[in-house]
C-alpha cells in the first residue's frame, strides 16, 4: 500500500526546520544589531572633539609666537644643553665638578623655560583647542613627552588632543599663579580624557548585555506552544515512508 501520508509529513518536517532555523537565524541577527547599536551609541554619546573656535584677533601671529618658542627651546636643547652634557663627558676629573655644574644649570634653565611655554599652552583661552592641541604636538615632537616636565614635585598631564580643555580652565580661574593653574587644568583635562577613553572601552562590553537582554526578551516571547512544537519537529529524524507490515 502507498503511504498517503509520507509528503505531507515530510512537507510539514522540512517547513519546521524552515521556520526554526529561520527564528534563529533573525534572533542572531538582531542580538548582533542590539549589540552593534548600543556601543555605537556609547562611542557617539562619549566622544568629545576639540573645538575650532578661536576668538583671538592676531590669530596667526599668536600660533606664529608659540611656534618660535617652541623652536628657541628646540634649539636650547641641542645647543648649550647637549654641550655641556658633552663637556661634562669628555672633561678631565679635575673638571667635573666645575663641568657638573655647568650642566646642571642648562638643565635647570631648560625645564623652566619648557614649563613657562607649557603653562602658557595650558592656560591660552584665546586659541581653540584644536590650535593648543596642534602646538602641543609640535611641542612633544621636538623636546618629548611633557610629562618629564615639572615644577613643585608636580608634571604635566597628557591633555590629548585638548578636546577638555576648555572645561578644565574653566574649573580652574585664574588665582595668580599661571604655572601652577596650568598643572591643574592639565591634571583635569587628563582625567576627563580618561574617563572618555574608559567609556569606549566599555561600550562594547555594554553593546554585547544589550544584546543578551534583547536576546532574553526575544526566548520570553518566543516561549510558547507553537514555537515549541516546530523545534521538537525540526529536531526530530527526517521522516520515512511506512511499509506495509506481511503477515506469515
Amino acid at each position: 500500500m502507498v503511504d498517503l501520508s509520507y509528503p505531507f509529513r515530510k512537507a510539514a518536517w522540512h517547513g519546521a526546520r524552515t521556520l526554526t532555523m529561520h527564528s534563529n537565524r533573525h534572533i542572531t541577527a538582531s542580538i548582533a544589531t542590539v549589540a552593534l547599536a548600543v556601543t555605537g551609541g556609547i562611542i557617539g554619546s562619549t566622544n568629545t572633539d576639540p573645538d575650532d573656535i578661536s576668538t583671538a584677533a592676531d590669530h596667526d601671529a599668536r600660533i606664529s609666537a608659540y611656534e618660535q618658542q617652541i623652536n628657541e627651546l628646540s634649539a636650547f636643547k641641542s645647543g648649550e644643553l647637549q654641550q655641556t652634557r658633552d663637556a661634562w663627558r669628555t672633561g678631565t676629573l679635575a673638571e667635573k665638578d666645575a663641568m657638573e655644574t655647568a650642566m646642571h644649570a642648562a638643565q635647570d634653565e631648560f625645564q623652566q623655560q619648557a614649563i613657562r611655554v607649557l603653562a602658557g599652552l595650558h592656560t591660552e583661552e584665546s586659541l581653540s583647542e584644536q590650535d593648543v592641541g596642534g602646538l602641543l604636538e609640535q611641542f612633544e615632537g621636538k623636546m618629548g613627552d611633557i610629562s618629564s616636565y615639572t615644577f613643585n614635585d608636580k608634571s604635566f598631564a597628557d591633555i590629548g588632543d585638548a578636546a577638555f580643555l576648555r572645561e578644565a580652565q574653566a574649573q580652574h580661574s585664574f588665582e595668580g599663579n599661571e604655572i601652577e593653574r596650568a598643572f591643574d587644568i592639565a591634571a583635569t583635562a587628563n582625567y576627563k580624557n580618561s574617563k572618555e577613553r574608559a567609556s569606549k572601552v566599555l561600550s562594547p562590553l555594554l553593546g554585547v548585555a544589550g544584546g543578551l537582554v534583547y536576546m532574553l526578551l526575544m526566548a520570553m516571547a518566543l516561549d510558547n506552544g507553537l514555537f515549541r512544537s516546530l523545534s521538537r519537529k525540526a529536531s526530530d529524524p527526517a521522516p520515512t515512508k511506512q511499509r506495509p507490515g506481511f503477515n506469515h
